[in-house]
Parts: structure tokens; sequence; C-alpha cells
């Protein structure tokens, strides 16, 4: 712009390149997380496989910190056994590294929705992503 002498300013230009960005983004970006412990844990399910495990495992859930990136992963047999699980989990991490999480963040399948009323009566909050943005959850994604 200047080289062709024309005048701006460079305020002008800032929101005009900002501007041009935002424009052509496919998505708007997802702040990063800042969290400690096990404030916040990511949660997704995985499965069916199309073949058994020898024990006949056909799906695993995964935990991952979001501070940490510890991740633990849970064989299952049946998506039914999820609750279960996650309530095993609870009480590991309570147990064995003495946090509380104190929310858990998940798609809104519908293996999760049994969790609402549990995860309100331990005082979790229970972090939906929104559709079609997998990015939202991360490193379980």
């Amino acid at each position: 712009m200047q080289h062709c002498k024309i005048p701006t300013s460079s305020k002008s230009l800032n929101d005009f390149f900002s501007a041009c960005a935002v424009g052509k983004s496919h998505r708007l970006p997802s702040s990063e997380s800042v969290y400690t412990s096990l404030d916040l844990v990511y949660s997704n399910l995985w499965g069916p496989s199309h073949v058994s495990s020898t024990n006949g495992f056909l799906y695993y859930i995964t935990f991952v910190g979001a501070y940490s990136r510890f991740t633990w992963i849970y064989l299952l047999k049946s998506k039914s056994e999820i609750l279960n699980v996650f309530q095993k989990f609870k009480g590991m991490t309570e147990l064995q590294f003495n946090f509380k999480i104190k929310s858990l963040q998940t798609d809104w399948g519908g293996e999760f929705r049994p969790f609402t009323s549990f995860l309100a009566s331990c005082g979790i909050q229970h972090r939906l992503i929104c559709p079609h943005t997998h990015h939202q959850n991360e490193v379980v994604e």
C-alpha cells in the first residue's frame, strides 16, 4: 500500500487483515483449557469393534485428565457398563490421587445420558461438547 502511495493507518490494516482471516476460517478457534489436577476429565466411548477380543470385549472407554493428559482405558463388553466403570474410576482417582473430579466432558452420545443424575448427585459438572465439534473433546477423539 505504501509502495503505491495509498495512505493508510496501521489500525485500519490490522482490522482489515483480522477480518480477512476470520472470513476465511472454517470454524472459530477453541480456546485452550487451563485446568489443574483432575478438575476436568475428558471421556469418550469407542465401539463396537467388528471383532471381539478373546475375552469378549467390544468397546473401550477412555478418560483423560485435561491437565496431565494422563489416560485411563477400560475395556467393556457392552455399552451398559460405562456408568459402573466411571463410578470405579471416580473412586480410584479419589483414593489413589486424592483428587476429586470437578467436571466430566463428553459428547452427548446416548451412552452418557445415564451419567446426568449420578454426576449431579456427586456435584460433578457434566460438560457437553457442541454437535459436530469433536475437536472440543480434545485428546479423547
